[in-house]
């Protein structure tokens, strides 16, 4: 504002300025000073001064220092022509001479006497003396327009109820109408700048806890004349049937201090809550624990409890409840239940804890709640164990969860009884239920039976060790409480390498190797498994020989936990099998489990390959049979694992001294071998044969031909060449 001011000064300064520049020089400057703000002004300026109040002096002073070449004379004292409100201070030493550059100084005051806008001028006049002898004195006067002004401060308030605006002096009351309790109401403040200058409102204040300032401007707040400000009160009843007292502080630019008080009442329903406990009143309050006497537990306790409507309206109580388990009531009236001032109302409250130590609950009547608290006195056993670090409580017939296992490892966890109850508990058995073959063990166990005091604890280990893939369950028994006892195993570690020993590759038929079985380490479980011989003949069917030395194409073998070796079912380390008569394949393929059946078999095991050639006939042995004057039988047995035999080569030798000289015979036996090999009752044999010969003599008749021959040799020949020599002498 006072910037604001100057602005407006410096442009009538401009204006009186222009305007003597065409009349006669006027021989003063004008500095007028009003606090700290300093401002040249032209003569005959207009000057606007604002008082802070009614009876509150303001002043500024005007210093006229004489810019002539000679002297100027003020021969008479100022003068103030108009209100009465505004004064001069004197001059001393009338006439005043003043050399150039000497001033004169008048301090002007306003001190109003109403809110009015008052005016004055300010005259003072001056002779000046002439330049040269032969001049004239020139006369003027020193003019100065005054306008005056002064702010005053109105304050009124509108209630929201019925929007009247009630004027109100420092002192009065601001009055709200009774108030629902539970609802809010506002009231509207305004304060009028109804005096002619502007001003100022420093602060404001509400206090009370029921009365609440809203929109307050932000300050001081400046108001021209006729202007206003506004901001609300906002008012809550902290209560049915509430007096509330507050107050409204607010401070002006004039100096003055407005206050007025502000009342509210709070009307409706308010209810007080009374224990009745073997005839002993006791005061409750919503939101507070109500502790009821402790009571054993099955037992039941009872209390009585009264509503008090104390408010100063009729109230409608639609509810009344209790939750928690052992806790009930009954008497209760019949709802909704309407309470006039000062009417009650009775229901009773029971409880029969149903475990020993603490047993909670809630009350409920109407909006207001309670926490309700009794100690049931007997034990109370609490189950809880720990996993990963974390204490679960379990409750009888609940789940004691283990984390997955692999199996080959085990988990431990320890379980923990505590007895929060009152009085000792009787432990007398702990124990696992269920089939004996059950994963799960207990170590730890405290000598039983034992008495477990109130506040003590006791804790064993229970022990999970999977012995399968997939989910585990037992029964844990405390006393004839059951708990589940779950766990979950998981693959267990991959099967190390291994390999077959024994021979590999090509292998000679009719043969009976040795093979076994040994792991690159030790496993953590004891393993079963099996051998199993696969034949692929080169043609026609397998040699059912082909077999280990147990018989069957099939051998079990058991590796125990931390070995490495294969057993066999002769407890060796290796085992025998045949390798027929028939060129072909043979594969050993090993499988592997846990002895609970957990295959750990590899996806593609590594097995022992060997291979039976297919070669030139073998022949076994050779006999003579059916000898008689004109003849005999010669047999050779053998086996070929190319199931085929062309031809025989049979080689006779004579007794020396005979006339007879050694000779050979050949025979094509290619269509006899064909139709053996190629039926039905040759597969049971697989490459062996038996081939009987016919020999008939042909010699004088008085002589025994066959008395005359020493030996007979055989060979056999297929498409792969010719067999080992075969003989036998003649009886």
């Amino acid at each position: 504002m006072r910037w604001h001011r100057l602005a407006v000064l410096s442009s009538i300064c401009l204006s009186a300025f222009v305007e003597q520049a065409y009349g006669q020089t006027f021989p003063f400057q004008l500095t007028l000073q009003q606090g700290t703000i300093t401002n040249i002004v032209p003569n005959g300026s207009t000057l606007d001064l604002v008082a802070t109040g009614v009876g509150v002096a303001s002043t500024f002073t005007l210093t006229a220092m004489y810019t002539g070449s000679t002297t100027a004379v003020i021969p008479t004292a100022p003068q103030v022509l108009g209100s009465t409100a505004f004064t001069v201070s004197p001059i001393k030493g009338l006439p005043l001479t003043l050399l150039p550059g000497a001033s004169v100084v008048l301090t002007v005051t306003y001190t109003p006497t109403t809110n009015a806008a008052e005016g004055a001028q300010l005259n003072l006049g001056y002779t000046q003396t002439p330049a040269t002898s032969t001049g004239a004195s020139t006369s003027g006067t020193i003019t100065l327009n005054i306008d005056g002004s002064v702010p005053q401060f109105l304050v009124s308030y509108a209630l929201a109820a019925n929007e009247n605006i009630i004027t109100i002096a420092s002192g009065g009351t601001i009055q709200f109408l009774p108030t629902t309790f539970g609802t809010t109401t506002s009231a509207t403040v305004i304060i009028i700048n109804q005096g002619s200058g502007a001003g100022t409102v420093n602060t404001l204040a509400v206090t009370g806890s029921a009365f609440q300032p809203i929109g307050l401007p932000l300050l001081p707040a400046a108001l021209a004349s006729g202007g206003n400000l506004q901001f609300a009160i906002q008012y809550t009843p902290t209560a049915a049937g509430s007096n509330d007292v507050g107050g409204l502080t607010a401070t002006f630019s004039d100096g003055s201090t407005f206050t007025a008080v502000i009342q509210g009442s709070g009307i409706g329903a308010a209810y007080a809550y009374t224990l009745i406990n073997n005839g002993i009143n006791s005061s409750i309050t919503a939101g507070q624990t109500v502790s009821l006497p402790s009571i054993a537990v099955g037992q039941t306790e009872s209390v009585m409890i009264q509503v008090q409507n104390t408010g100063n309206a009729s109230g409608t109580i639609s509810v009344i409840a209790v939750t928690g388990v052992g806790y009930s009531l009954t008497n209760v009236p019949v709802l909704p239940l309407t309470l006039a001032p000062n009417a009650t109302a009775l229901f009773t409250l029971s409880v029969t804890p149903t475990q020993a130590g603490p047993n909670g609950g809630a009350l409920r009547v109407g909006n207001d709640v309670f926490n309700l608290a009794t100690t049931g006195l007997g034990a109370n056993l609490v189950y809880s164990y720990v996993t990963a670090g974390t204490t679960t409580t379990v409750l009888p017939t609940g789940t004691v969860l283990f984390s997955p296992v692999e199996v080959s490892q085990t988990s431990t966890l320890p379980f923990t009884v505590t007895n929060t109850g009152t009085s000792a508990a009787l432990i007398a058995s702990i124990g696992i239920g269920g089939s004996t073959a059950t994963p799960f063990t207990l170590t730890g166990v405290p000598a039983l039976p034992l008495n477990l005091q109130p506040g003590a604890t006791i804790t064993f280990s229970i022990g999970f060790a999977p012995i399968s893939n997939g989910q585990a369950t037992a029964s844990l028994l405390v006393n004839a409480v059951p708990f589940t006892l779950l766990g979950f195993g998981t693959q267990p570690p991959a099967l190390p390498a291994y390999q077959i020993t024994g021979p590999s590759g090509s292998i000679g038929p009719s043969q009976q190797p040795t093979i076994g079985l040994t792991l690159s380490q030790a496993y953590a479980l004891d393993l079963t498994g099996t051998l199993t011989i696969q034949v692929t003949p080169t043609s026609f069917a397998a040699d059912p020989a082909i077999q280990f030395s147990t018989g069957g194409r099939t051998v079990a073998f058991t590796i125990p936990a931390g070995q490495t070796q294969a057993l066999f079912p002769n407890g060796s380390t290796s085992i025998r099998f045949q390798t027929g008569t028939v060129a072909g394949g043979i594969t050993i393929t090993p499988t592997f489990a846990t002895t609970t059946g957990l295959n750990l078999t590899p996806a593609n095991p590594t097995q022992l390959q060997l291979t039976v050639p297919s070669l030139a006939p073998v022949l076994l042995t050779a006999s003579i049979s059916n000898q008689s004057a004109t003849g005999f039988v010669v047999t050779l047995n053998g086996y070929v694992t190319s199931l085929s035999v062309s031809s025989l080569s049979f080689t006779f030798s004579v007794k020396s001294g005979a006339p007879s000289t050694t000779s050979t015979v050949s025979l094509d036996v290619s269509q006899a071998s064909a139709a053996w090999f190629g039926s039905s009752s040759s597969a049971s044999f697989g490459g062996q044969f038996s081939i009987a010969v016919p020999f008939t003599l042909q010699a004088p008749t008085s002589a025994n031909a066959a008395t005359a021959l020493q030996s007979v040799s055989a060979t056999a020949t297929n498409g792969l060449g010719v067999s080992n020599s075969v003989s036998t002498p003649f009886p």
